[in-house]
């Protein structure tokens, strides 16, 4: 018998409508089955034996180049302001991303 897949189609839906889209029968089970794929390797993951592995950001030992981020004035922020495509007042006006 086989087991049952820890990724339905109906969690494919469900992450196709948080992401925007439109996926047809074929590509919900196309993806479903590559994120089996993706769980399955990190299970295979958990298995190793990282007790003495210290942790690391970069495993080349580089450094960061970036300057010290410093805070400077801009001396016309009225200049910005103006190139905005609307604004208010001093401020950028945008559009409403919140559903």
């Amino acid at each position: 018998m086989e087991k049952p897949s820890p990724i339905t189609e109906e969690d494919v839906r469900k992450i196709a409508a948080l992401a925007k889209l439109s996926l047809s029968s074929e590509e919900i089970s196309r993806y479903q089955s590559q994120f089996v794929k993706i769980l399955d390797s990190i299970a295979q993951l958990s298995l190793l034996n990282i007790e003495n592995v210290p942790p690391t950001s970069s495993v080349l030992g580089l450094k960061n180049a970036l300057r010290e981020d410093q805070a400077i004035p801009f001396k016309k922020p009225e200049a910005l302001i103006n190139n905005a495509p609307e604004k208010d007042g001093h401020f950028f006006k945008v559009p409403k991303i919140i559903e």
